[in-house]
């Protein structure tokens, strides 16, 4: 029997919470535990757990203070009982065949996948539409993968499942502050470079709601996140790996100047934007 540990991380979430704790428990695969780390919440996010709770024994509530997303999942893999690990967002409801589907998917695979992620509708301002992957249906793997990963992102982090002794491996979430709104983009990126195989759905499998919150700063600070990632992952990886991420990391920062010739920076922030554009220039 395969089950699994989901963790959720919350932070100020009860406008959302509730649908998405909702669409665990109508999952038509049971076999699961819920673990809510609750990360400092000033709202009533805390007591709408601790109501689901009382009535479903499958959920457990992790309290901390604030850390940020990165130390909250972190927090939640630690607690987790299963050999599977599958991450949700507060405000990414699933489908409800989505654990149904990622079971068929591991039972076909798992010998020798390590992470398994899917399509996902996305909703922005209450509509609802499809974002096609074109990485499904084939292995991902070796420098190939890493090579997309670093052009784009491509994986929602709420449709993953992955194994846990293999995100432990690569030391899970790196809580750096240089990679918040990244740190799930520098974890895949490291079990990519450790030879992790990843397996892609055609399945819609859940929501992601966007957010029409994002400012200059929030964009200019994925940039340099991204950016730290890819520099201090070069290091890491072979000679062929490596090459394939410098050559995205100077593809990166040639097309940010071409939209912006730098940013109005002070201090180490202008310093470390100068570096840059001496790599890739």
């Amino acid at each position: 029997m395969i089950f699994f540990s989901i963790v959720m991380p919350a932070y100020n979430a009860e406008n959302e919470i509730t649908e998405t704790i909702q669409s665990i428990l109508c999952q038509t695969y049971p076999h699961f535990e819920l673990i809510v780390v609750n990360d400092g919440s000033t709202d009533n996010t805390k007591a709408i757990v601790e109501k689901f709770a009382e009535s479903d024994t499958r959920i457990k509530l992790i309290d901390k203070i604030n850390g940020r997303q990165a130390a909250a999942r972190n927090a939640g893999i630690k607690a987790a009982l299963h050999e599977w690990i599958a991450f949700v967002d507060s405000d990414d409801p699933w489908v409800n065949i989505k654990l149904e589907r990622q079971v068929t998917d591991i039972k076909d695979r798992g010998n020798e996948i390590g992470l398994f992620f899917s399509n996902c509708y996305k909703k922005r301002d209450n509509q609802i539409f499809e974002s096609d992957l074109d990485k499904s249906g084939k292995v991902l793997v070796g420098a190939p993968l890493v090579g997309l990963l670093a052009d784009y992102n491509f994986i929602v982090p709420s449709t993953v499942v992955a194994k846990k002794n293999i995100i432990e491996s690569v030391g899970a979430f790196d809580e750096n502050p240089g990679f918040h709104n990244v740190e799930d983009f520098h974890l895949w990126m490291k079990l990519a470079i450790a030879g992790c195989k990843f397996w892609g759905s055609a399945d819609f499998l859940c929501i992601r709601t966007i957010r029409n919150n994002s400012s200059s700063g929030r964009d200019r600070g994925q940039f340099f996140g991204v950016v730290l990632c890819l520099q201090t992952l070069k290091k890491k990886a072979d000679a062929k790996t490596g090459f394939l991420i410098t050559q995205q990391l100077k593809k990166k920062i040639r097309e940010k100047s071409a939209i912006r010739n730098g940013y109005s920076l002070n201090g180490k922030l202008r310093i470390f934007w100068l570096k840059l554009k001496s790599i890739a220039l």
